[in-house]
């Protein structure tokens, strides 16, 4: 069952306390940290300068745990997180790594994107 208004920064601000979305701030990148606890507040912004846009233009979670490091990269091949969405309920999923070229190429959308996430500061 959702949570708030339904949308993913109600479930971020209920559960991880985090305060309105004008205040929120990239932080860490969450492929580059060595550790999060689950439950952390993470969002996707346009850069690690970027504000959160909001409404139909970032998405925000709860971290759960990554996946194991690509030999190549070094970095996680997929995250997990906890998130909602207006009209659907409260659930896992997991979120695969893309690189800017092939997210482009692709056409993957920032939500559905590992590199894409920050840590809410």
């Amino acid at each position: 069952m959702p949570v708030g208004s339904g949308e993913c920064v109600a479930l971020v601000q209920i559960y991880a306390n985090a305060p309105r979305t004008l205040h929120w701030r990239a932080g860490k990148h969450v492929l580059d940290a060595a550790q999060i606890a689950p439950g952390t507040a993470v969002a996707t912004f346009s850069s690690p300068a970027a504000g959160f846009i909001g409404k139909h233009g970032n998405h925000a979670a709860l971290f759960m745990y990554a996946g194991p490091k690509d030999v190549v990269t070094g970095k996680p091949k997929f995250i997990v997180v906890m998130d909602q969405w207006k009209g659907r309920r409260i659930k896992s999923r997991r979120i695969d790594y893309y690189s800017p070229e092939d997210a482009k190429a692709r056409r993957i959308m920032d939500c559905d994107n590992a590199d894409a996430f920050y840590i809410i500061r």
